[in-house]
């Protein structure tokens, strides 16, 4: 899974490591402790899953279990719907 990080901080941080490094194994090794502890830029998203929720009219719509927001599509549609489309939960993973 992919990490973003914002680059003006990567940026800065090469500028704070390599100042006053005259050893580059040694600006390498602080540049790379600098960058593992840049918090990520992209929060986790939920994870939820689809529940069967009738409509007033008789038809079944599917329920984020996150956003409570109703999808009305087939279940077979719900095989491309990986995520939800209201609220972005992830719904791969929980049944």
């Amino acid at each position: 899974m992919s990490d973003p990080i914002e680059r003006q901080v990567v940026l800065k941080g090469i500028s704070l490591c390599m100042r006053g490094q005259s050893d580059v194994i040694k600006a390498e090794a602080a540049l790379v402790r600098y960058v593992e502890k840049i918090p990520s830029a992209e929060p986790e998203r939920k994870k939820g899953h689809w529940i069967n929720a009738e409509c007033k009219d008789g038809t079944i719509a599917h329920k984020c279990s996150e956003c409570k927001c109703l999808v009305g599509y087939s279940v077979s549609s719900l095989a491309w719907f990986n995520f939800c489309p209201w609220c972005g939960a992830d719904m791969r993973g929980e049944k």
